[in-house]
């Protein structure tokens, strides 16, 4: 909100105070290294870090002030992992691959251990039940395998771009890659 404060009040000095804010608040770091969107963020963030009198300007309004070990760790760790989301969404999908593969297994294999169980049918549900299981699992798995040698669009440059022109300066919960990561992943691992 300081940020927009300051653009209306300075509407001559908007381009310059957008990059400042990115500068303080390095928002080319999240953005993956091998794409021209890191190499424009990294060139807006390197002009804005010599916007001496623009970066007073935002640290003055509070909003830019320093922050705390955790807050420090938690940003570092949400930029490693946009800039290396490649890495992590492969990864999360071989997770997803195995796992179904394990639940889909082990879902047959109950179904063969419980057949003996289906003389009647009530006793039938036990088998069909696992069974389906299984095959529900082996879809999952089958659905996520794709995902291992997908072409992969980072969404970290149209993030960084809303961050910089947004009304609200604070990243928010948006920015917080990781949990995201981790909501992506429990989502994931409960359909299973």
């Amino acid at each position: 909100m300081a940020l927009d404060e300051q653009r209306k009040l300075y509407p001559a000095k908007a381009d310059r105070l957008n990059a400042a804010a990115c500068a303080l608040k390095r928002c080319a770091e999240s953005i993956p290294k091998d794409t021209a969107e890191y190499r424009y963020w990294k060139g807006v963030q390197g002009e804005g870090a010599s916007y001496k009198e623009e970066i007073a300007q935002l640290k003055a309004t509070g909003e830019f002030d320093g922050r705390g070990l955790f807050s420090e760790v938690r940003e570092w760790s949400d930029d490693k992992l946009g800039a290396h989301n490649t890495v992590v969404k492969r990864a999360t999908a071989a997770g997803v691959t195995v796992a179904g593969l394990v639940v889909g297994v082990g879902g047959y294999g109950a179904m063969v251990a419980t057949a003996s169980a289906c003389l009647t049918g009530v006793g039938c549900l036990i088998p069909a039940s696992t069974g389906a299981l299984g095959s529900l699992s082996l879809s999952e798995a089958w659905q996520s395998s794709s995902g291992i040698t997908a072409d992969y669009q980072s969404d970290e440059p149209q993030r960084v771009k809303r961050f910089v022109l947004s009304r609200d300066f604070s990243m928010g919960k948006e920015h917080d890659f990781t949990v995201r990561l981790f909501k992506n992943c429990f989502s994931k691992a409960v359909r299973i």
